[in-house]
């Protein structure tokens, strides 16, 4: 069964003016307001993190090349 909206809100299913009122001032749910006064610097910010090298296997770089040559990605 397809379930299907109104496209258009008729004056006698409109919410009340107060209600919206009061839904658009806070539109989010109480459990996603953020409370700023607990925030602390992020520790992650500013690291660098040094590079890292991978070795393959001259046996494994034979079947990367194979696939990739045969269009296998």
């Amino acid at each position: 069964m397809k379930t299907t909206f109104p496209t258009e809100v008729t004056p006698d299913q409109a919410l009340p003016d107060s209600l919206v009122e009061e839904l658009m001032a806070d539109d989010l749910l109480p459990e996603y307001d953020i409370d700023y006064s607990q925030a602390r610097p992020n520790r992650f910010a500013g690291r660098e993190i040094a590079p890292r090298t991978v070795e393959q296997h001259s046996d494994v770089i034979a079947v990367l090349k194979a696939e990739e040559a045969a269009g296998n990605k």
